[in-house]
């Protein structure tokens, strides 16, 4: 019996083939396999509806029961995440249709992008806000709500890509103004752990421990390391 393989390559490229084919697949016995969104009504001259991609054979006789393998992006068809179902079918050399397998298969998340600071502190003196995408020492302590609450969300967004849950966080407790609590700090630690970064990230806090700027790098890089 007829089999469609797909294997997704990233989150919008799969690679398909058909394997237990009746005969071998050449041009005597077939025109084309297709992949397409519906099934093909067997013993039909029609086509399935909305072919996404052809496989033709290549030679006049010998060959495989399994067809060559064909890369397509469907014509944007697929996207990270999402679960897809779809169907083989061969064109015998007489132009008639036939079921040949179906395929359900789910295409991987994209690896997000990797996290930044948008402050390396503050002026000592002047208390002005300094960009940078590290946190520096020597400079006075400055992390704003947003820069947190992005780095949640990007946490999340590596747990997701992991295919983990996505960490509850306090995000009530972050506010502009508020206090920046060890158990926030914690919390990203504990999110990031399970995910087994090359880099792990920093040892957990006290309350009252002093939070410096390479520990907080420290949450970056080892998110960032992920592969």
């Amino acid at each position: 019996m007829a089999q469609l393989v797909v294997i997704p390559i990233n989150s919008t490229t799969i690679t398909w083939y058909i394997t237990g084919l009746s005969s071998p697949f050449n041009t005597q016995n077939y025109i084309r396999v297709t992949l397409s969104t519906s099934p093909a009504i067997n013993g039909s001259p029609n086509p399935p509806s909305v072919i996404l991609s052809s496989i033709y054979p290549m030679t006049d006789t010998g060959g495989s029961t399994t067809t060559p393998s064909s890369t397509t992006t469907g014509g944007g068809a697929f996207s990270g995440g999402n679960t897809y179902t779809l169907y083989g079918s061969a064109q015998a050399a007489n132009g008639l249709f036939y079921n040949a397998g179906s395929a359900t298969f789910t295409m991987p998340v994209p690896r997000p992008n990797n996290f930044y600071w948008s402050y390396a502190g503050a002026d000592p003196n002047t208390g002005a806000p300094i960009t940078g995408s590290d946190k520096q020492s020597g400079l006075a302590f400055y992390l704003t709500a947003t820069e947190f609450i992005g780095l949640f969300n990007r946490i999340n967004q590596f747990r997701q890509y992991r295919g983990l849950s996505n960490f509850p966080f306090d995000y009530s407790s972050v506010y502009s103004g508020g206090f920046f609590y060890a158990y926030l700090f914690n919390q990203c630690v504990q999110a990031i752990l399970p995910m087994n970064p090359p880099i792990p990230p920093p040892s957990t806090v006290s309350t009252g421990q002093i939070i410096s700027a390479s520990m907080l790098n420290g949450l970056k890089n080892s998110l960032n390391s992920i592969p």
